[in-house]
């Protein structure tokens, strides 16, 4: 197992028609379907590998009023790129890291990490501190029916978003282009006549 916190993050916001990569903001993992906050230069953001999701990677939230929610990297999370606010852990046993994702969304593994969080006025936990928890180890038939519940339910979700993700891409292809008689630096204007009623 490996466990990863990249360094602090700067975000270098893709200009037009630059090479970018979408940009995932860290609580937007826990919804049902994610889509990019931004997007975020190829060229222009430094170590940018550090941070690009990874499948099967477990992400842990490190700061927060509710630390603890740990979540795994399916195909549609491993297009985006994330800032440095949640902690990679890596397990290279597939069957060990389901079970690792459900031992750490428990309310024992939960209150196992809080126990040692830090910070004065927002929570939080280091890499170290993710590294150092300990798991408990049950006997293999109960591991192995455990991570096959797990791995179903990531599994279901996982094909839900990426049949999402089709349907919405081939609507959004079947929709008329924009086209527009100045360029996007110019911005927009709505007259206050036009909004009222």
């Amino acid at each position: 197992s490996r466990v990863n916190h990249p360094q602090r993050y700067t975000r270098a916001l893709a200009a037009e028609g630059e090479p970018a990569l979408p940009y995932l903001r860290p609580y937007d993992v826990f919804s049902y379907y994610p889509e990019a906050a931004d997007f975020v230069s190829r060229e222009r953001t430094e170590n940018l590998d550090d941070y690009q999701l990874k499948g099967g990677q477990i992400l842990q939230t490190r700061s927060g009023r509710n630390l603890g929610p740990a979540v795994l990297v399916d195909a549609h999370l491993a297009q985006f790129v994330m800032s440095d606010d949640m902690i990679r852990i890596e397990v290279a046993d597939e069957r060990m890291r389901y079970y690792v994702l459900a031992y750490l969304n428990s309310q024992t593994g939960r209150r196992l990490l809080r126990r040692d969080k830090t910070g004065s006025v927002i929570d939080h936990l280091s890499e170290d501190q993710v590294a150092t928890q300990e798991i408990i180890i049950f006997d293999a038939t109960t591991i192995a029916k455990v991570a096959g519940l797990v791995e179903r339910s990531v599994r279901l979700r996982e094909n839900a978003r990426l049949t999402i993700s089709e349907m919405l891409a081939a609507y959004e292809s079947s929709l008329p282009a924009l086209r527009r008689t100045r360029p996007l630096r110019s911005g927009w204007t709505v007259r206050s006549r036009a909004l009222e009623g």
